[in-house]
């Protein structure tokens, strides 16, 4: 990229930052990522509680993506409908608007696509929760314990 285009960028930069718009949208998208994470992780620890599991199995996580996914995607329809407005307005008046003029199953576009996403989280979850248990396992007979 030519020095010349590096510029011109920063000017575009710098001028949607002076118009509010460089960020437009981070703080819904930053509280839905919140939600997302709070909402797969308590339904993890609740399964994990619920079967009597110490670790979580790939089943739990794939139903705790599952949960989550089915919750939050109306959060991630609004996100993306604010992000790609001229409006300025918060999350929840986004959902409302979105329900009085295109109906409730509008919250759920996507949703299948999200729901073939599950499993990247589920498959790093269980993985991590597998190489956790087996560090600790070493660290337990290097310990004597």
């Amino acid at each position: 990229v030519s020095a010349l285009k590096q510029i011109e960028l920063f000017k575009m930069m710098h001028s949607l930052h002076l118009r509010n718009e460089l960020y437009k949208g981070s703080t819904p998208v930053a509280l839905t990522i919140a939600l997302s994470n709070f909402i797969f992780f308590y339904t993890l620890q609740y399964l994990k509680a619920v079967f009597n599991q110490r670790s979580a199995s790939f089943s739990i996580s794939t139903v705790a993506g599952i949960v989550n996914v089915l919750l939050t995607n109306p959060f991630w329809v609004a996100n993306l409908r604010i992000v790609n407005s001229s409006e300025k307005k918060g999350i929840l008046r986004c959902i409302k608007d979105i329900i009085e003029k295109e109906g409730l199953s509008k919250l759920w576009s996507g949703t299948g696509a999200s729901l073939l996403l599950v499993s990247n989280p589920a498959i790093q979850y269980y993985f991590y929760e597998k190489i956790k248990g087996d560090i600790l396992r070493k660290r337990g007979k290097v310990l004597g314990l």
